[in-house]
């Protein structure tokens, strides 16, 4: 989902919040999280810091690893209005196993987008 925060059932396991510092004017932090309950779940989420992100100017992809082998990707989302927090997931089970997420969060620095990446805590199904 983009520019919402995720909806998951069970117990949702958040990175904390890692700064990213400033891409063209703009302060930017982001986190991942897992959830691997059920179908597992997993994402990021990437936000302006007591700023809004200007349309397009971020993006959000996450990916689900089942015993560290990709198992589920989302395409990026980028922001299509100003958002204060933008956020994306996927979802699917990959059986059983210890399962974690990546985040991919795509910051506009005026040239091109800058990608950094961050893990959520893992989480066995």
């Amino acid at each position: 989902m983009v520019g919402g925060v995720p909806i998951a059932h069970g117990v949702i396991s958040y990175a904390n919040w890692r700064a990213l510092g400033y891409y063209n004017g703009v302060s930017y932090q982001h986190r991942a999280w897992i959830n691997a309950e059920g179908t597992p779940a997993g994402g990021g989420q990437l936000q302006g810091v007591n700023q809004s992100i200007p349309k397009g100017w971020g993006g959000v992809q996450g990916v689900i690893y089942r015993n560290g082998t990709p198992c589920a990707s989302s395409s990026v989302g980028y922001n299509s209005v100003p958002v204060t927090i933008l956020a994306n997931s996927t979802t699917k089970n990959c059986g059983a196993g210890t399962y974690f997420a990546m985040t991919y969060s795509h910051m506009w620095d005026g040239y091109r987008y800058q990608i950094v990446s961050y893990t959520s805590p893992t989480q066995t199904k």
